[in-house]
């Protein structure tokens, strides 16, 4: 477990580093602009290739820090009836709008006792206020030993920023 989970802190470390570069020589911002606390619930299908009706709830929160359109985090929380560890990077279009999508790309943990997972998503964000957003995202949870294996959701979420 310890392995898995110090194999995730280091591809987050490496994603960083990765992007903060990637911003700074294109002429981005490298400071943290912000930092969003985010808690989210959504229904998921267990395994889908398996079944589709193996359905599950999840809960989980979080925490980014935003980097202009970049943004990074971890997040935890209950995935179907495991417990689960994630994190990654997100790409966000149009931040100023009123409806803003974005992409997203990470690694995941659910147990001790399973591979890592990559997960993949996107979704919209709908600001309510200048530090509240309402997110609807979907996202597909891939095993990498067996990618005919993996688990997806749509899930809701609440966002607050601090500056």
């Amino acid at each position: 477990m310890m392995n898995k989970l110090a194999t995730i802190v280091a591809l987050s470390a490496l994603t960083c580093t990765t992007t903060a570069t990637e911003a700074e020589s294109a002429g981005g911002e490298t400071a943290a602009t912000k930092v969003e606390v985010s808690g989210y619930g959504g229904v998921y299908i267990l395994d889908v290739a398996r079944s589709i009706d193996q359905a599950g709830p999840g809960l989980g929160g979080g925490v980014d820090v935003v980097f202009g359109p970049l943004s990074l985090g971890v997040e935890g929380g209950m995935l179907g009836y495991s417990g689960y560890f994630s994190t990654g990077g997100s790409l966000r279009f149009r931040r100023d709008a009123q409806w803003s999508p974005f992409v997203r790309l990470g690694w995941t943990l659910i147990s001790s006792d399973s591979p890592f997972l990559v997960n993949v998503g996107g979704g919209v964000r709908y600001r309510l206020g200048d530090r509240t957003v309402l997110i609807f995202e979907v996202r597909d949870y891939i095993f990498i030993d067996d990618p005919s294996h993996h688990v997806a959701g749509a899930r809701i979420g609440l966002s607050f920023s601090f500056p």
